[in-house]
């Protein structure tokens, strides 16, 4: 008696069931239950994701302590490295500088701007020529009496410059140089123009009589608290020398300077 069932075909033998040989098995048909649907089927077959352990391999760990290879560098070479690193970077920034100097002196050629400390001081005929000082300005003196004036240093520093210009002057005589080849501002003969009297000039001449105002006012005051005592004041002795009082317009404008100046 045989059966025939899905896996294959059964047969019965003298009462033995028995499997049929695999030529003689029918191949299955393709049905929706034997198939597997294209949704489902695997388009790739993913890689491990186990991950990978950082420990290395046990031979190369065995390799490293039998060998004993350390790591490190010829401390002589590094700083060979680091002494031609330096001397690398002076000379580039030698380089750079002279070249910006180069840059900075061609654009002030190019504006036509001269720089007088680079050309040093005046000279003729192999001598230098002295600066005349400069007068100072109206609202650089305060005016309090200070132990260094302005004023003072102004005055030593034209006396110097007189003293200068006396011994270029001899010097030039010497040399046997005419004085019409002599600059303008050290010839003997120069014409001197009148200038008015300047505000310096009435400043301190009123200063100075505000000065003298006040001394003799402290002395007479010193003088009359001596004779206080029962006793006609003595009136301090004049002194011979006329005292120089100055002007009303004097005072005036150097009242005008005092109150009005930019200070």
């Amino acid at each position: 008696m045989i059966y025939m069932t899905r896996l294959g075909r059964r047969s019965f033998l003298n009462g033995i069931p028995t499997l049929a040989t695999p030529a003689s098995v029918a191949p299955l048909a393709p049905t929706s239950l034997t198939r597997i649907p294209d949704t489902l089927a695997p388009t790739f077959i993913p890689e491990s994701t186990t991950p990978r352990s950082d420990v290395p391999d046990t031979h190369h760990l065995i390799q490293r302590k039998k060998n004993g290879v350390r790591g490190g560098q010829n401390l002589s070479e590094r700083w060979r490295r680091l002494e031609r690193s330096l001397r690398g970077k002076e000379a580039f920034g030698a380089h750079r500088g002279a070249l910006m100097e180069q840059r900075d002196s061609a654009v002030s050629q190019a504006r036509g701007i001269v720089d007088k400390k680079k050309h040093g001081p005046r000279m003729f005929r192999g001598l230098v020529l002295p600066e005349e000082p400069k007068e100072p300005q109206s609202d650089e003196c305060c005016m309090s009496g200070c132990a260094i004036c302005v004023y003072d240093l102004y005055t030593a520093a034209r006396e110097d410059y007189t003293h200068a210009v006396d011994a270029l002057r001899v010097a030039l005589d010497a040399k046997g140089v005419s004085e019409e080849e002599w600059p303008a501002d050290i010839q003997r003969t120069k014409k001197k123009s009148m200038k008015p009297q300047s505000s310096r000039d009435v400043s301190m001449n009123t200063f100075e009589a505000l000065e003298r105002a006040l001394r003799e006012k402290r002395e007479s005051t010193g003088m009359g608290q001596e004779g206080s005592g029962g006793r006609s004041p003595v009136r301090p002795l004049q002194s011979k020398q006329p005292v120089l009082l100055a002007s009303a317009a004097d005072i005036l404008e150097g009242l005008r300077w005092l109150v009005f100046s930019n200070r």
